[in-house]
């Protein structure tokens, strides 16, 4: 009965914001905008305090094992392959 009035137990909170996160990540992947470590860190805070999880820091090693666990990796743009061209 707890669990239901507290909207389930704190490891079903926790995979509720994963799945919101990855979500985001995969929008923002769609839409080819830039997604930071700050970015993840920040919504998964924010889904936090929506699912009722006081406690929940969203630390450097959490941000590593969600990276690792759904294969989300750095990537540094050294060049820029091609441009666009403005078409007047």
């Amino acid at each position: 009965r707890g669990y239901i009035e507290r909207n389930g137990n704190r490891l079903q909170k926790l995979k509720g914001i994963e799945i919101f996160v990855i979500e985001r990540v995969q929008r923002a992947r769609q839409e080819c905008l830039p997604v930071h470590d700050a970015d993840i860190r920040r919504w998964a805070f924010n889904q936090a305090k929506i699912e009722g999880l006081e406690n929940f820091k969203a630390s450097a090693h959490w941000l590593l094992n969600f990276k690792q666990r759904n294969g989300i990796s750095l990537r540094k743009i050294k060049k820029f392959v091609c441009t666009q061209k403005i078409l007047t």
